[in-house]
C-alpha cells in the first residue's frame, strides 16, 4: 500500500474530481498525463475505488477519484508481474523422415510465474500456453493431439506429450516456432519464447517409383529405393479397380538400411486376369509402419494410361492435375482404401483440398476410355 497526500498547495482542491493514473515515468511538475503508461514485465489488471463507485469496469490504469474533506482510502490500482516463457532447442539425433510425427517431450513448454513459481523451468505440465506463430505451413506442421496448430492457439492443461511436429519439406533442416506462458490471472508473457527444432541429420529421400511391363502374358514389375531405414519387406498387391487391393506376392525382403540406390522386381502371370489391372508395392517396415509406391496400369493390347502429373505436391489448399484428359469422374483414396472424395472433374479446375486431413492419397481419375491415378501428399 502507498499513501499519498495531496494538498492545496499542490492544486488539489476538496470537493473535486481527479483521475488517478499509473506511470513509467516520472512527470514534470505541472505536466499533464491523460493515459496509462506501460511498466516492462508488467500489467494493469483492473482499478477498484473501494470507498467510491468501487469498479470503473475499465481495466486501463486509471482510478477517478472524488476528493472530499476526508481521507480517501482502499484506492486500488491492481498490477500483475507477467510471466516469463523459456526459450527451447531440440537438436533432433534421430533420423525422421518426411512426414513422420516427432513428439516435442524431451524439451517440454515451460515458463516461471515471478509471484508464484519464481524458478526458471517451474512451470509447464498442466499450464496454459498460447502458440503465438507457427512454422510456415510448407516446412513443417505443428500438431497438438494430433490437430494441426494455428497461431494464437491457447493450449490449456498442456501435456507435453501431445505437442509434435512433422516435417514436410526434405531440404529443411531447421525451424522454429514461439510461444507465450499464460498465469494464473490469464496475463500472457508479453515477449514470447523461442522454440528451435534443428535436425542434426537431413531427411531421408524414402518414396519409390514403380514401372512394368508384360512380356509374353508375364507382367514384370521393377521398383527401386533411394534410401531405406528399418525397411523390412516389400509385397505386390493388385487391384482390378484401383481402390480395392490383395497381395499377389510373398514378402519380398528390404536392404533395411541403405544409402544406395536399391532396386527390385517381381514377375507374375495375367492369364485369365481382366483386360485392365493396376500395382501396387506395399513397404513395411520393422516397426510396423507401412508406406505405398505409386499405382501402376496394365491395360490389354499393351496399352498403358497416360501419366498423370500433380502439382504442387506435397499441398496444404489446392493442386492442380495435368493430364492429356479433358474431363473425368475424379475418386480420392485415403490410405485405408476408403474413398473421401468422388466429383466431376473438367480441366483446367483445381482441385481444392480443404476437407481433407493431412496424409497420403490416390488420385484416380477415369474416363471413358483411359483410367489415371496419382499419389498425393497433403499437409
Amino acid at each position: 500500500m502507498v499513501l499519498f497526500s495531496f494538498a492545496t498547495a499542490d492544486g488539489i482542491q476538496p470537493s473535486s474530481s481527479y483521475t488517478l493514473i499509473l506511470s513509467s515515468s516520472s512527470r514534470a511538475y505541472g505536466s499533464s498525463l491523460s493515459t496509462y503508461s506501460a511498466i516492462s514485465g508488467w500489467a494493469s489488471v483492473g482499478e477498484k475505488n473501494g470507498t467510491g463507485t468501487g469498479n470503473d469496469g475499465t481495466v486501463d490504469g486509471k482510478l477517478s477519484v472524488s476528493i472530499v474533506s476526508t481521507d480517501v482510502s482502499n484506492a486500488i490500482l491492481g498490477m500483475n508481474q507477467l510471466p516469463i516463457s523459456d526459450n527451447k532447442t531440440d537438436n533432433v539425433g534421430i533420423q525422421l523422415s518426411l512426414g513422420r510425427l516427432y513428439e516435442l517431450d524431451n524439451f517440454p513448454l515451460s515458463g516461471s510465474d515471478p509471484e508464484l513459481s519464481p524458478t526458471a523451468n517451474s512451470v509447464s505440465t498442466g499450464a496454459t500456453f498460447v502458440i503465438k506463430t507457427i512454422p510456415a505451413p510448407a516446412d513443417a506442421t505443428l500438431l497438438y493431439n494430433g490437430v494441426p496448430v494455428t497461431a494464437n492457439t491457447t493450449i490449456s492443461n498442456y501435456d507435453p506429450y501431445l505437442l509434435a511436429i512433422r516435417f514436410n519439406d526434405i531440404s529443411k533442416t531447421s525451424t522454429s516456432f514461439t510461444y507465450a506462458l499464460v498465469d494464473a490471472a490469464g496475463q500472457e508473457d508479453a515477449t514470447p519464447a523461442t522454440y528451435n527444432i534443428n535436425l542434426l541429420y537431413t531427411l531421408p529421400v524414402t518414396g519409390f517409383t514403380l514401372t512394368g511391363q508384360l512380356v509374353n502374358n508375364i507382367i514384370q514389375l521393377k521398383w527401386a529405393t533411394q534410401t531405406e531405414i528399418n525397411s523390412k519387406a516389400f509385397i505386390v498387391e493388385q487391384s482390378t479397380d484401383a481402390i480395392h487391393f490383395t497381395a499377389v506376392s510373398n514378402a519380398i525382403a528390404a536392404s533395411g538400411n541403405s544409402t544406395q540406390i536399391q532396386r527390385y522386381h517381381w514377375s507374375g502371370s495375367i492369364a485369365g486376369q481382366p483386360s485392365i489391372l493396376y500395382y501396387r508395392v506395399k513397404q513395411m517396415d520393422v516397426d510396423g509402419k507401412m508406406s505405398y509406391s505409386n499405382v501402376w496400369q496394365w491395360r490389354s493390347q499393351q496399352q498403358l494410361i497416360s501419366q498423370l502429373n500433380v502439382h504442387p505436391n506435397p499441398a496444404q489448399q489446392k493442386v492442380y492435375l495435368q493430364t492429356n484428359l479433358s474431363k473425368a469422374q475424379l475418386k480420392i483414396i485415403d490410405g485405408q482404401g476408403r474413398i473421401v472424395m468422388q466429383q466431376p472433374w473438367v480441366q483446367p479446375a483445381p482441385l481444392q483440398l480443404n476437407t481433407l486431413k493431412p496424409g497420403y492419397y490416390t488420385i484416380i481419375l477415369q474416363a471413358e476410355d483411359a483410367i489415371q491415378t496419382a499419389r498425393l501428399m497433403k499437409l
